[in-house]
């Protein structure tokens, strides 16, 4: 079998925050290498750099020093108003909240994701009810978010984010407000939609119960990447 390409490596990443005069590091010399069908979950505990290394991953953030190689390019020093261009390109976010319009009905949530990106009209209408079918969705894309269950909100955002076929789906905490079976249901879903279409996903989360779905499991701890046995890699 060939090896699937790298869509996403990142080399001795470190980000400090700094408070006044104080630098709190978050993030302490990462390597992190994400491959296409490939589903890394990310787990730690809280404070750990979860979710500032996702954020770095999906140029949401700089990192204070490393690579980032995002398809190839590297992201770590390029100014804001050239990171959102590689964003809308390359990468879909899943939050824990949905962060859906709670005015717009589903198909129009997804359809957001495609009006970011310059695709409207009968084009956008299309892709976002196909969107919707593929997390089985087809019969609620006139429905309101108050009218959807906490795991067809979750479905809605996913649709969302893969709406535009980005290369890259990162997920930061999406079972966390699920219960058990919804959460591993839209796990399970999410896996399905990256290996079928060659996505490559990292998944922050809490939720060991997921952890037969991703290929690999890394932990990270104080702000580094930690094998069996808790000592850094």
């Amino acid at each position: 079998m060939p090896e699937r390409p790298i869509l996403l490596r990142a080399t001795g990443v470190t980000k400090i925050f700094r408070l006044g005069k104080v630098a709190v590091p978050a993030l302490r010399g990462v390597d992190l290498e994400l491959a296409a069908g490939e589903v890394v979950l990310l787990m730690g505990p809280s404070g750990s750099g979860k979710t500032t290394l996702l954020s770095i991953l999906g140029c949401i953030l700089t990192p204070t020093d490393g690579s980032i190689l995002l398809m190839g390019r590297e992201t770590a020093g390029l100014p804001e108003n050239q990171l959102a261009p590689v964003r809308l390109a390359h990468v879909g976010f899943i939050f824990q909240g949905y962060n859906l319009f709670p005015t717009l009905y589903a198909v129009e949530n997804v359809r957001l994701a495609l009006d970011l990106r310059g695709v409207t009209g009968a084009e956008a209408e299309h892709r976002s009810l196909e969107a919707l079918a593929a997390v089985g969705l087809a019969d609620k894309a006139h429905v309101l978010p108050r009218d959807l269950s906490g795991g067809q909100k979750q479905r809605v955002a996913i649709a969302r984010a893969l709406v535009a076929e980005p290369e890259i789906l990162l997920a930061d905490e999406p079972t966390a407000a699920l219960d058990s079976e919804t959460g591993r249901t839209v796990i399970g879903l999410v896996r399905d939609l990256a290996v079928t279409h060659g996505r490559g996903v990292v998944i922050v989360s809490h939720d060991s119960r997921i952890a037969d779905f991703a290929d690999r499991v890394i932990r990270i701890e104080d702000g580094r990447i930690v094998v069996p046995g808790g000592s850094p890699s």
